[in-house]
């Protein structure tokens, strides 16, 4: 008896979590992927990274730089990294490989003393949002192709 009502739970629990997964009736799916950052999470994302540029720039001039920037580097790294794992954003896939590549180039201009002063951060959260809302804006779109170097 107790095993019938089991199997009548766990029917009806798959019952509701393939409801939840279906799409709704009357919505068209369409070719375009929709961007999982949102147009107030890129804004934040990109002054957060001109915060930590200015915060870097700010202390290599008072010399101090050199020895902190190592610290603030490793902290930045796992701040965008898991912010973007937060918002969904996969960075093993082919659209999220270039948010990848962009964030170790960032790491690697800002892992060297003294040339950690160019915006690096900047770079990466302004080339994560143009290639997540590459799909919905057209301009943004061509302006992606031009940075991947692809040719079509």
């Amino acid at each position: 008896m107790a095993d019938a009502t089991t199997a009548e739970n766990y029917a009806g629990l798959q019952e509701a979590r393939n409801a939840d997964a279906a799409p709704e009736q009357g919505a068209v799916k369409t070719g375009a992927r929709e961007a999982k950052l949102s147009v107030p999470n890129a804004v934040l994302l990109v002054l957060v990274a001109l915060l930590i540029d200015g915060l870097q720039l700010f202390l290599n001039l008072i010399i101090i730089g050199v020895v902190v920037n190592w610290i603030i580097d490793v902290f930045a790294l796992l701040l965008f990294y898991v912010w973007l794992k937060m918002l969904g954003m996969s960075m093993y896939e082919s659209r999220g490989f270039k948010t990848l590549l962009s964030l170790i180039g960032a790491m690697g201009v800002e892992i060297m003393p003294l040339v950690n002063s160019l915006p690096g951060w900047t770079a990466f959260a302004t080339l994560t949002v143009i290639f997540e809302f590459s799909g919905r804006m057209p301009v943004v779109g061509k302006l992606a192709k031009l940075a991947s170097f692809k040719k079509s």
